[in-house]
């Protein structure tokens, strides 16, 4: 359908104004200009034309991509009774449909103009609008690009139906809808992949971070506390004495039989108040409260844990007139005993890993990652019924313990058809009497299936062990880095189906 522009408005007519000659097309256009209360411009006379300049053409861009394409029908709607009533006090009558027409038409004949004359600029504004609307409903939670490349094709298709309707000629916009949400489809999902390649890349660079290995934390940890030694750090009387005052007060009334380790803790403590006290006693005593915490009554592990919070809370902060020395001894030591709890914590999970070995070449049908996950179980129920073990641990590591523990490092099909890997006796007759019920290719297929879900299984759960161990040798697990660019997918793809009709 041809599309006339008389004085900045849009008129479509009719496919017959094609076969005119040019006379009547001359005649047809001066009864449309008289009809719209305009000249019909002389084939002498040039329509003006209006110049938007950059800022212009990128902010108006901007309104455009917001918008999604309806900018021109947004606009027109909102003044449309401004107009009306304009026209109204003119003489030529009060009708809201004609002065939304004449309205929409004028600016989309701007913006197409304003294209025409910054088609950088105006793209670039478009494109910023778009960004601007898919990330505003991202940041509310109003998306689902980020969960996978299906839904942000579903998404950006959504986004691109609008746009592509939005941006199409009257007449036309089912089909604009259609052509925008394949179009929008298809390049939501190109960028959704190539934010998950450059996030799949900076996380392996990441995790290119060595950690360390047991033996390089033991030594580092020997280090600081040779450092902290060095450091010369003596505990004055006059502070000790108030240290030990509050650890007496958290110790509570004395009772050997009620609380034995306590009274033994607070005998220690007396003979320390009377002197000073050097920093490497002050850590060997800290060091006597942790270790009679390990096999204690309630009565006793409440006590005990004041007097350690006591401790910790002196060395945190200390005072230079409380010591002579250097007080970063206290700093020294206390990271010495961090790196040291890595160390336990990294040879805890190894130990695990080289029992789960041996578990296989005694047991080899049942697969590493089920000898793997038998024994994470059993860490996972000593962190349940041990509060000092799971103190050990961040709330991160126990979680990655719990997953390996309950088998959730691959799936559940996946595991089922592990059953099926001719490994031992057991899954060996269980495979041959499944492939025997199938029969043919399928009965030759299943223990094959089988042994590749087995080795599959065995790998992500060995994956996951290790993951585990470098994360609690290095203190701090290695983020999975998110695809970012995933949210502003839609946008990009219902921009480019919008540009896409437009120029259709």
């Amino acid at each position: 359908m041809p599309t006339l522009n008389i004085e900045g408005q849009r008129v479509n007519v009719d496919d017959a104004f094609l076969s005119m000659t040019p006379e009547q097309q001359n005649a047809t256009v001066e009864e449309i200009a008289g009809s719209l209360g305009q000249k019909a411009p002389t084939p002498n006379e040039e329509t003006p034309t209006q110049d938007w300049g950059v800022l212009s053409a990128t902010t108006e861009g901007t309104w455009a991509g917001l918008m999604g394409g309806f900018d021109d029908e947004i606009g027109a709607g909102m003044l449309a009774p401004i107009e009306a009533t304009k026209n109204y006090f003119q003489g030529n009558g009060f009708d809201l449909g004609d002065a939304y027409t004449s309205l929409q038409q004028r600016m989309d004949a701007d913006k197409a103009q304003r294209r025409e004359q910054h088609p950088v600029a105006s793209t670039a504004g478009e494109v910023v609008g778009g960004l601007t609307m898919a990330g505003g409903a991202a940041a509310k939670g109003a998306t689902i690009a980020a969960k996978g490349l299906l839904p942000a094709m579903a998404e950006s298709g959504l986004y691109g139906t609008v746009y592509g309707a939005g941006e199409a000629k009257p007449g036309e916009r089912a089909e604009g809808a259609v052509e925008g949400a394949l179009w929008a489809a298809g390049t939501g999902g190109l960028v959704h992949k190539v934010g998950g390649v450059i996030a799949k890349h900076a996380t392996a660079k990441a995790s290119k971070m060595a950690a360390p290995a047991v033996e390089e934390l033991a030594q580092a940890s020997k280090e600081l506390y040779d450092r902290a030694n060095a450091a010369g750090v003596t505990i004055k009387t006059k502070a000790m004495r108030r240290l030990g005052k509050n650890i007496l007060l958290a110790a509570g009334r004395n009772n050997e039989k009620l609380r034995p380790k306590t009274a033994g803790i607070v005998e220690e403590l007396a003979a320390m108040m009377k002197k000073p006290v050097s920093l490497e006693q002050f850590d060997e005593f800290r060091q006597q409260v942790s270790l009679a915490m390990k096999s204690v009554e309630p009565a006793d592990m409440r006590r005990l844990t004041l007097i350690k919070k006591q401790m910790d809370n002196f060395a945190d902060n200390v005072k230079p007139v409380d010591v002579s020395g250097k007080a970063e001894g206290f700093a020294l030591i206390k990271e010495a005993r961090g790196i040291w709890a890595r160390k336990s914590k990294t040879e805890m999970i190894e130990e695990i890993f080289d029992l789960a070995e041996l578990d296989l070449s005694q047991y080899t049908q049942s697969g590493f990652a089920n000898t793997l996950t038998k024994r994470f179980r059993a860490l996972a129920k000593k962190i349940r019924t041990d509060k000092k073990i799971a103190a050990m641990f961040s709330a991160e590591e126990r979680k990655q313990i719990n997953t390996i523990a309950m088998g959730g490092t691959s799936s559940k099909v996946k595991r089922l058809m592990a059953k099926f890997a001719p490994r031992g006796v057991v899954s060996t007759v269980l495979s041959g009497l499944g492939g025997h019920a199938l029969m043919g290719p399928a009965g030759l297929a299943l223990p094959l299936a089988g042994h590749i879900a087995a080795k599959s299984a065995d790998k992500a759960a060995i994956a996951a062990s290790r993951t585990l161990s470098e994360n609690v040798a290095r203190g701090h697990s290695i983020p999975q880095i998110a695809n970012r660019i995933a949210k502003y997918a839609p946008g990009v793809g219902g921009v480019v189906s919008g540009q896409i009709a437009n120029r259709r």
